[in-house]
């Protein structure tokens, strides 16, 4: 994982300290008097150097000195058992026993228990073995059965992290409230032919999290995981008890994981136990084969952001950056003056099924009235508001030039809908035999601000529409279709000219039309023949 923030309450000093242990959870009140949960964790510091620490050096760590601190609940995404951090800073990931199980997940398969669990007078995880769960021995795993000699132990709160850990506003939202629909999306279509799922995400939450709370949405398990996390913590709060969170999976069936950890033989017997330290893939097939999703205009706002992505660096912002210690993030509670920001990191794909599927943000480009074209009776167009007229002819050409000099790198397509960044890789993808000589670009109409825009509404000699401009949102409702006009060059010259054009429904790919100048009759005339 790559991280640009430090959390100095998390290591004690300047040592290199090992993550050892999740703990329990306090709500606002319970400590410090914050207003946001926070969660314990167990750490130790390492005997010998940083270096030293891999794979057969689990025991390496000065347990007697083992501390608990509290962590903001937030940073939950970001911490995983047996990592390194030193000077509040993520310093490595050591080489645990890397494992995939093949594991049915069912009621009959998976039990909940408690790490310091007594079994045949033994222990579950024995202390000569893994002794850093010691202060916390009432905390709960789950016990899968891989094999009648072999099950697989997981924390309760990294199931937590992994499967809901995608956003720190998803996870306080699932640990602070009972789980309602209104909290996770505004608005949610399922396709069930082609299994499209679209959702209108909540006020606050990013696409980050799109995956995950489309799982929510669809999948009755994962909807029973997700509310399990609050209904647990609340009713152990209201008891008087020490809270320690977990839950279950969010599915039933089938699955292999992939997780680091350490193996744990059972005291007489030829039985182990695969202890997981953290997660790493999950193969179990989520509830859709594509999926949208919109976030909300006060999401953007609150960000600062003009769409969805990184924020962008301003000189100041790379200088801040550039130190060592990157954000730093306190341990108070988040001032509502401040615009709130995200902090990405990199980590390994967890939900191997996703590789193959479609997921993008809908980002719906205001634009100007794009016009009237009728069509007369012998199926020729006529433009009645589009741009400035000019000439005899029966409608006004679009002029176009070129947006920037330089060819389009990915970061300069960011801003692009899907359907043209779809339609751009078409076009190159028919380029093979090219190589790398030719480069699209997308061409900026003169006087427009945006590349992209919304096709002309057609209407015949007695005002009816045509539907061939129309696009239909998942929910039924119709806008008109987009398009954006692509340049292919070699070197700095134009040699070809196209017009990427948006599908009529989100399960339709983009047309893609050779143009010679560009004039929307051209474009419109070749739709109307696509769709004939």
């Amino acid at each position: 994982m790559t991280f640009t923030f430090s959390l100095p309450q998390l290591t004690p000093d300047e040592r290199p300290w090992r993550l050892d242990w999740f703990g329990e959870l306090a709500y606002p009140g319970m400590v410090k008097q914050y207003r946001h949960p926070y969660i314990k964790v167990a750490v130790s510091p390492l005997l010998g150097s940083l270096d030293d620490f891999g794979a057969s050096a689990e025991f390496r760590t000065d347990i007697s000195q083992q501390r608990d601190v509290w962590v903001p609940l937030g940073c939950l995404p970001m911490l995983r058992i047996g990592d390194i951090w030193q000077q509040g800073a993520f310093a490595k990931s050591p080489p645990y026993s890397l494992n995939s199980f093949g594991l049915k997940i069912f009621p009959e398969t998976t039990t909940v228990v408690k790490a310091g669990l007594s079994v045949e007078e033994s222990y579950l995880l024995p202390f000569a073995e893994h002794p850093w769960h010691r202060h916390h021995t009432q905390s709960y795993c789950l016990e899968v059965k891989a094999t009648d000699d072999i099950s697989v132990i997981i924390p309760g709160v990294e199931l937590i992290r992994f499967y809901f850990g995608s956003s720190s506003k998803l996870l306080h939202r699932l640990v602070t409230q009972p789980l309602r629909e209104e909290a996770l999306w505004r608005e949610k279509y399922y396709d069930f032919d082609r299994r499209h799922l679209h959702l209108k995400l909540a006020d606050g939450l990013s696409g980050t999290s799109a995956s995950d709370i489309g799982r929510i949405a669809q999948e009755p398990y994962a909807w029973r995981a997700a509310s399990y996390i609050y209904g647990h913590c609340l009713r152990a709060a209201s008891m008087g008890e020490v809270v320690y969170p977990y839950t279950y999976f969010p599915f039933q069936g089938l699955t292999t994981i992939v997780s680091h950890g350490m193996w744990l033989p059972v005291s007489g017997s030829s039985r182990c136990n695969f202890l997981v330290f953290r997660l790493q893939h999950c193969s179990h097939r989520f509830p859709f084969e594509s999926l949208t999703y919109e976030v909300s205009d006060r999401t953007l706002k609150k960000r600062g952001l003009g769409m969805e992505g990184p924020l962008k660096e301003t000189s100041a912002a790379k200088r801040f950056q550039s130190k060592k210690s990157g954000a730093m993030l306190s341990s108070t509670d988040p001032g509502s003056a401040k615009t709130p920001r995200r902090i990405p990191f990199d980590q390994a794909y967890r939900f191997s099924d996703l590789k193959g599927k479609s997921i993008w943000r809908e980002q719906i480009v205001a634009s100007t009235v794009a016009g009237v074209m009728r069509v007369h009776a012998d199926g020729s167009l006529e433009q009645l508001a589009f741009g400035e007229p000019d000439g005899s002819g029966k409608a006004g050409a679009v002029d176009a030039c070129v947006n920037g000099s330089s060819p389009l790198s990915i970061a300069d397509t960011t801003d692009l809908p899907h359907f043209v960044k779809t339609g751009m890789t078409m076009l190159m993808s028919q380029r093979r035999d090219r190589g790398n000589t030719v480069r699209a670009k997308p061409l900026l109409a003169f006087g427009r601000d945006e590349c992209v825009f919304a096709l002309p509404t057609i209407v015949d000699e007695d005002g009816v529409v045509d539907t061939v401009t129309l696009y239909t949102e998942p929910d039924g409702r119709h806008r008109q279709r987009r398009a954006c006009f692509i340049g292919i060059f070699d070197a700095e010259n134009v040699i070809e000219r196209f017009a990427i054009v948006e599908g009529v429904q989100v399960r339709n790919p983009p047309s893609v039309h050779q143009i010679h100048k560009f004039d929307l009759i051209e474009v419109l005339s070749r739709e109307i023949e696509l769709e004939n």
